[in-house]
């Protein structure tokens, strides 16, 4: 299958380089691949001041849903970050990660420029080629940003670093989220709209986990929005990060983008 690209390039960048989109552009045409998206991120600064190329929550949301629907690749220009918790009026660097990571396990990324743009796209479309997840129980399965927002799992693609995060969450029929949620998948697979894939693993239509709180109040966190999710109430969640809403669940915030 041919591979989707967007390309993530904040808009200013050193003149004396060549336009690296323009030449992915023109590898894309070469390869018959579908013409690549360019994606704009904005440029904020942290508390000492440093600009930091940031992908705001709706675009960040809507480039991981369409992870679960096509072969996606993912290439930047310099590093680009994204909100864990998109409530809108907080800007904590605790919650930035970066957008290699949001990917890593369902999608392609890559920093290009000039010199290395040949064997990134070589390497794309190897990794098209073929798939990375191993079944519905896998961890790579799960929108782990929702999961464990706290902790990165760099290790995943190796059996061992699976092993080990069962051991610390649970098996796949149940496990526990950082927030102390319980997550179990729900067999009937209601709500699938259409199918979906996760690194050329295709779906059962419907998948996804019934979420319960076990506290007095948990808070379960997505791309775009803060849900409070009380004991013995619950949630579906979707590999695509989709959280359905159900009785005694309210949200807390959503992030909306401003008006153009």
């Amino acid at each position: 299958m041919n591979p989707e690209i967007w390309m993530v390039a904040p808009k200013e960048r050193d003149r004396r380089d060549p336009d690296v989109c323009d030449m992915i552009r023109g590898e894309c045409d070469r390869r018959s691949w579908p013409n690549p998206r360019l994606v704009r991120p904005s440029v904020v600064r942290n508390s000492a001041g440093k600009p930091l190329a940031l992908l705001e929550p709706d675009l960040a949301n809507n480039l991981y849903q369409r992870l679960h629907r096509v072969r996606l690749a993912i290439l930047t220009t310099t590093e680009v970050l994204v909100r864990l918790n998109p409530t809108r009026h907080v800007l904590d660097e605790k919650w930035l990660a970066t957008l290699s990571r949001l990917v890593r396990y369902k999608g392609y990324c890559a920093r290009v420029s000039s010199q290395n743009l040949a064997t990134v796209l070589d390497d794309l479309e190897a990794w098209s080629s073929a798939s990375h997840c191993d079944d519905e129980r896998d961890p790579r399965v799960l929108p782990l940003h929702s999961f464990c927002p706290e902790t990165d799992c760099p290790e995943l693609d190796l059996e061992e670093g699976r092993t080990q995060f069962n051991l610390r969450f649970g098996p796949p029929t149940v496990r526990v989220c950082e927030q102390q949620m319980v997550w179990r998948p729900d067999l009937s697979r209601h709500g699938g709209r259409e199918p979906q894939n996760v690194a050329g693993l295709l779906l059962t239509r419907g998948l996804h986990w019934d979420v319960v709180g076990q506290r007095q109040s948990s808070t379960l966190l997505t791309l775009v929005d803060v849900w409070q999710v009380p004991r013995r109430r619950h949630v579906n969640v979707y590999p695509n990060g989709y959280v359905r809403g159900r009785q005694g669940v309210r949200r807390l915030d959503e992030y909306r983008s401003a008006p153009s």
